[in-house]
């Protein structure tokens, strides 16, 4: 394993820029501002207060790596795939991100005011707690995605922020991380949580959102101002996801198993689709889901691991990275912050009476 300290910078550079390719290595309080990365090959390296302001990420390949406490102001990211990542108490004032693939990323306490976001992707990524004051995101696909803000820790979420052509599929929302926000000619699909429905959020005619049994008609005219290219992004996602899944061709006997990115929105689902008193016992908050029994609320997301959005198992049961590493071993740090815990697994806390 490499390390890149203080004063390392023209080391780091030369990595960079010549070998193109970091992995297994740790970056701490370095210095790479200004610095033009093109066809970089990022892999389980992680960046902590480090600065890389004015950097600019073209064709570069980022996985299982964690960033914290880093500075990125004014740095640029184009045609880059951000995957298994988690972005951590980041500066990214004044961003701009072109064709952008971010895919089980976790993205949270991040400063990204003034960001301009285009022709990107977001699937299986959680964005929580962030300051997206005065950004403009446009043809941006958002799937499988959670969005959560808690107004306690002092962020604002994308108050006076324009989401413009965008694509909301099979998303989340907690706590409004949309209030403020204006939203042009963007389409909600089955979605769920109280920034879809709630009356802050500023919304055109042409949206679509939950609505059950809509006519074709209707879904014709919701996205026929949509760019293009983002109804082909998506038509493309969806297309790898019923292949990633193992669907067979219309019409078999066989079923599809949902594809949500936590049990919290799995558990919203099934409110939405249903109407069984007993679902009335369970809440969601962000990815947390508590059933309520006759004496108290009883929290049964495990919260010993932070929750990914896509998961598979190992040969003893355990939960894997895509990279095949156990999931508890990357971003330990990743509790949450509501002081549940459960010791003893995940339904360790519920009482059977």
């Amino acid at each position: 394993m490499s390390f890149y300290g203080r004063g390392a910078r023209h080391t780091l550079e030369a990595v960079l820029t010549e070998e193109r390719s970091l992995a297994d290595s740790q970056i701490s309080d370095a210095d790479i501002d200004g610095v033009y990365l093109r066809d970089i090959g990022w892999t389980k390296t992680d960046m902590q207060n480090t600065s890389a302001n004015n950097t600019v990420w073209e064709n570069c390949k980022l996985k299982g790596s964690i960033f914290k406490q880093c500075s990125f102001m004014r740095s640029q990211w184009r045609d880059s795939v951000i995957s298994g990542m988690r972005l951590e108490g980041l500066t990214l004032i004044g961003n701009s991100w072109e064709r952008v693939f971010f895919k089980d990323t976790i993205v949270t306490q991040n400063c990204m005011t003034k960001n301009r976001v285009q022709d990107s992707v977001f699937r299986n990524c959680t964005i929580r707690n962030v300051e997206g004051v005065n950004s403009v995101i446009t043809n941006t696909l958002f799937m499988g995605s959670v969005f959560s803000i808690d107004r306690e820790t002092g962020m604002n979420g994308f108050i006076q922020s324009v989401f413009r052509n965008c694509i909301f599929y099979n998303c989340f929302f907690e706590g409004e991380p949309l209030e403020g926000a204006l939203i042009q000619n963007s389409v909600f699909c089955r979605c769920g949580g109280n920034s879809v429905h709630g009356t802050s959020v500023h919304r055109t005619a042409g949206d679509m959102m939950n609505r059950k049994n809509m006519t074709e008609g209707e879904i014709s005219r919701s996205i026929s101002e949509l760019d293009d290219s983002m109804v082909r992004t998506m038509l493309i996602q969806l297309l790898l996801e019923e292949s990633a899944e193992g669907n067979t061709f219309a019409g078999s006997s066989a079923q599809r198993e949902p594809s949500y990115a936590n049990f919290a929105q799995a558990v919203a689902a099934l409110k939405n689709s249903y109407d069984f008193r007993e679902l009335d016992l369970f809440s969601t908050e962000a990815d947390l889901v508590y059933v309520q029994t006759s004496e108290r609320k009883i929290l049964l997301t495990d919260t010993s691991v932070p929750v990914r959005p896509k998961r598979t198992e190992g040969s003893q049961g355990e939960l894997h990275h895509e990279d095949g590493q156990p999931l508890d071993s990357h971003h330990t740090d990743g509790r949450h912050s509501d002081g549940h815990q459960n010791d003893g697994g995940r339904f360790s806390r519920l009482e059977i009476e």
